[in-house]
């Protein structure tokens, strides 16, 4: 019996040797988590790959997406950028059609930050764009409508086809007319007025004006606001919300159907966010000295998220769904941290990154800083490691 048993232990070694080795921080193999790293210049988990991370990374988001970054070098599946002089790719919703810019020089984008199909020249000598705007009349299923926008020597002289028409020569002069509202300025932003018409989806119809940066009104059906010094001074007002700075941003007050939060900055902040049906708090956030202690418990019928903060030392979270726990995290920063999430539990000893979703540097720089770490497993096996990986063992 005794040769028996050393037998199954010596198997269970092997087997585990073989499923979760290391040699200091440097190398490590864990097949359970499908996870190995040759630190620091690789590593690899289910849908990420790092390479001497943060200079290049890759990653998959299910199907066949994907996405990678080198250094300024990025792109996906279906494009290739250089930031920021090159971009090139397939436009998905041009029958993939293949565009390319090589900026500032000459090029098209069919979807760049806010604009969408993006051409230019020499910029800012020229360039012309589109944006999308809401139509009410447009039917489901249709692709939204877009307005074009042309420059010459930005931002100096532009225009904008119907049916949003607009034209400036900044700063001296110009207009933009909207669907519900003309919006003119003179000497930007020195003098700035609105004509708004009436409309279900706003303040109604009305105007506004302000000489920057003495004072300003804003007069409309549903909306009143004042200003004075702006942003500095003001007090808006609409049938079901008010809002008071005075000065912003040290005191700033504002009461909604949907939250009422009160901000004396930097010293107190409180927030209350209620829900539209029955005005049941389900938010509840108080702030000292800005961020430097924060508070928050969001409560819905069925879950119920807590988290307290003294940044950046310590931090306590815990969430619940159906009265159960699910999820804790504890940091006593740079010391200690304890995670709980799906049945495990994570422990390290020197946790020094300050924020807790790391996962890059988690992977390949973690482990030369932690003194030591265990795992433990929803079934109770736990793998400990001391010294920097160099020592390791598990329990049962």
């Amino acid at each position: 019996m005794k040769r028996t048993a050393l037998a199954a232990a010596v198997f269970a070694a092997a087997a585990a040797a073989a499923r979760d080795w290391h040699a200091g921080p440097f190398f490590e193999r864990d097949t359970k988590r499908d996870f190995w790293a040759f630190r620091p210049f690789y590593s690899q988990e289910p849908g990420a790959k790092d390479f001497l991370w943060p200079l290049g990374t890759w990653h998959a988001e299910g199907g066949d997406h994907c996405w990678w970054r080198a250094l300024l070098a990025y792109g996906n599946e279906r494009s290739f950028n250089v930031f920021p002089l090159w971009f090139s790719g397939r436009d998905r919703e041009n029958g993939d059609a293949f565009y390319w810019a090589f900026f500032p020089f000459w090029g098209h984008h069919p979807h760049f930050l806010t604009l969408q199909n993006w051409n230019f020249a020499l910029w800012p000598v020229y360039m012309d764009y589109e944006t999308p705007y809401r139509d009410p009349d447009r039917r489901p299923g249709d692709r939204s409508p877009a307005a074009r926008s042309r420059a010459v020597l930005w931002p100096i002289v532009s225009w904008k086809d119907e049916p949003r028409p607009s034209v400036g020569i900044w700063p001296f002069w110009g207009y933009a007319d909207l669907r519900e509202s003309r919006h003119d300025y003179a000497l930007w932003p020195i003098v700035t007025w609105a004509v708004y018409r009436a409309d279900r989806d706003t303040a109604g119809a009305g105007d506004s004006f302000m000489v920057w940066p003495l004072c300003g009104t804003v007069r409309r059906e549903r909306e009143t606001q004042v200003l004075f010094l702006p942003p500095f001074f003001s007090f808006a007002m609409t049938p079901q919300s008010t809002r008071t700075r005075a000065p912003w941003p040290f005191f700033d007050y504002e009461k909604t159907p949907a939250r009422e939060r009160l901000s004396i900055w930097p010293f107190w902040e409180r927030v209350d966010g209620f829900n539209y049906l029955d005005r049941a708090c389900e938010e509840r956030t108080w702030r000292v000295g800005w961020k430097l202690l924060e508070s928050t418990e969001l409560t819905t019928s069925v879950s119920c998220e807590e988290r307290f903060s003294f940044f950046p030392f310590w931090t306590w979270e815990r969430n619940e769904r159906a009265g159960v726990e699910v999820s804790s995290y504890r940091r006593l920063w740079p010391f200690w941290s304890c995670s709980t999430e799906k049945g495990a539990t994570r422990v390290k000893v020197l946790d020094l990154l300050p924020i807790r979703h790391s996962g890059g540097f988690e992977r390949n720089w973690a482990p030369f800083f932690t003194f030591y770490s265990s795992r433990t497993r929803a079934d109770g096996r736990t793998r400990h490691s001391l010294f920097w990986n160099l020592v390791t063992w598990h329990t049962n």
